[in-house]
């Protein structure tokens, strides 16, 4: 009989956002109620997305010209609510 286990991709990486191939997030941005100046600063600028993912564990540290922030969570399938700076709530 085989194991029922699953392997795990690893996605740890470091990925470059190309503004040219992707499409515009100004009306998403807009929807989740970004203010105007943020959206454009955000349509604008590139990013980089630095991706750690061992087992269950995932940090992702996103790289912009104005601001660096790093997450952590566990992909356990539990919720994981995040502060939203805009809003100032989860």
């Amino acid at each position: 009989a085989r194991s029922a286990a699953k392997e795990v991709v690893n996605f740890s990486g470091k990925f470059q956002l190309n503004l040219e191939r992707s499409d515009d997030q100004t009306e998403l941005l807009k929807a989740i109620g970004v203010p105007w100046v943020a959206r454009i600063a955000m349509t604008s600028t590139s990013r980089t997305v630095c991706i750690e993912h061992d087992g269950i564990e995932w940090t992702e540290t996103i790289i912009t010209p104005v601001l660096t922030k790093t997450r952590s969570m566990l992909l356990d399938g539990q919720t994981y609510f995040e502060a939203s700076p805009a809003e100032k709530t989860q």
